[in-house]
């Protein structure tokens, strides 16, 4: 299979692979890029309607693009005419004496152009005037504020009475931990 790809590659030949699966073919596939020589671009040619599809010969009439050899690789544009009917071929340029055969003949026809619309123009709108009244003179007069005279302040409390508190609280809390510590099970 593998001296098949390097015949084909070699003479620009087609090739079908048929296996069981598992027996390479889409390795060899993959791997046939590889061994086929650089694309340096296409041969491509472009004829106006003045020479007919069925016309035999390539090389009279109006040829409004010819592109051959490694030029052809590279960005080009072209200026076609409105409503107007072109016939166009191409083959692949290969680096080396591989090329392909030239394609079918295909045609296609632009279109007329789009009739021309009038500009728009877009006139600016005066800038608005804002007229008020004038605004009135408003007096609010405010209550006035008493405040009232403070009252003697609470009695603080003794420190003994804290101290009791506190004392208080620990005895709760060792009480609880030595509850805890009463009422565990063993592991």
């Amino acid at each position: 299979m593998k001296r098949a790809l390097e015949v084909a590659a070699a003479g620009g030949h087609n090739v079908i692979m048929h296996g069981t699966p598992g027996s390479g073919k889409t390795l060899l596939a993959r791997a046939l890029p590889s061994i086929l020589p650089p694309m340096t671009g296409f041969d491509e040619i472009v004829l106006d309607e003045s020479v007919p599809k069925s016309s035999g010969s390539w090389d009279e009439g109006d040829i409004i693009s010819k592109i051959v050899g490694p030029a052809a690789g590279g960005n080009f544009a072209l200026s076609f005419m409105p409503e107007t009917t072109y016939y166009w071929r191409v083959r692949v340029d290969a680096a080396g004496p591989v090329r392909s055969a030239w394609s079918e003949v295909r045609s296609f026809t632009t279109g007329a152009l789009p009739e021309q619309q009038p500009p728009v123009i877009i006139q600016q709108a005066p800038a608005p005037v804002i007229q008020a009244p004038a605004m009135p003179e408003i007096v609010v007069e405010a209550p006035e504020i008493v405040i009232p005279e403070q009252s003697a302040p609470a009695p603080a409390v003794p420190t003994g009475a804290i101290y009791a508190i506190i004392i208080i609280g620990v005895a709760l809390v060792i009480a609880l931990i030595v509850l805890i510590l009463r009422t565990r099970r063993p592991v």
